[in-house]
């Protein structure tokens, strides 16, 4: 596949996935509200409810989409929907 993609598409992508990711942390997600649902569902009297977040397995710090990547990105939209480049 990688063959026959053109370095553009995979560029655009790398870039789809920085802004909405289809990782392993998305089900992580579903599975830390399911355990959030269940744990306040059978919680005792007085003890707090926990939210979804308190279950993920890892919650490291999200990365901002570096500067060339956005522009890039930005660019094969605009390229995409026929609008001309910026000077």
């Amino acid at each position: 596949m990688l063959a026959e993609l053109p370095r553009s598409a995979f560029l655009e992508w790398i870039a789809y996935h920085e802004l909405e990711p289809w990782s392993e942390e998305r089900a992580d997600m579903r599975s830390a509200i399911v355990a959030a649902v269940m744990f306040n569902s059978q919680r005792g009297r007085g003890t707090p409810a926990r939210r979804a977040r308190e279950f993920m397995a890892y919650t490291g710090p999200k990365r901002p989409m570096a500067p060339d990547k956005l522009a890039a990105f930005k660019t094969l939209m605009r390229r995409a929907r026929g609008d001309p480049d910026e000077p």
